[in-house]
């Protein structure tokens, strides 16, 4: 999930003439450290983005943050109960470019599939 969290926030940019190279992402890693797997799974997912998949497309990740303690605790009467969230990325990329007027903006239209009917068949 590393790596398509990485792929989405490349694909965001794809409105604007921007330079791979010139691509930096800021990444916020989230996992409930301690738990039983949590803490290989983070270990894994970084390593995937940014010790393997980052340094291959030449992107570095200047900036970002850590949540490590992804879970809930609480009781119900004297039952203890509590939630693990899974480990995750959330990745925003950013980049320079030269001039921001080649950016496309997105423009939605009406369509009409019922050609002016109550019925879209």
């Amino acid at each position: 999930s590393g790596r398509m969290a990485v792929g989405e926030a490349i694909t965001n940019l794809l409105a604007a003439p921007v330079e791979l190279a010139r691509v930096k992402l800021s990444a916020n890693w989230m996992a409930a450290c301690g738990e039983p797997g949590e803490d290989a799974a983070l270990y894994d997912t970084v390593r995937a983005v940014a010790m393997e998949l980052c340094p291959a497309l030449g992107i570095g990740i200047p900036v970002g943050k850590d949540s490590l303690s992804m879970r809930s605790q609480w009781s119900e009467g004297a039952e203890a109960r509590k939630v693990v969230a899974p480990v995750s990325l959330v990745v925003s990329a950013f980049a320079t470019l030269d001039d921001v007027r080649g950016t496309l903006t997105p423009q939605l239209q009406r369509i009409e599939p019922a050609a002016g009917g109550q019925a879209c068949g």
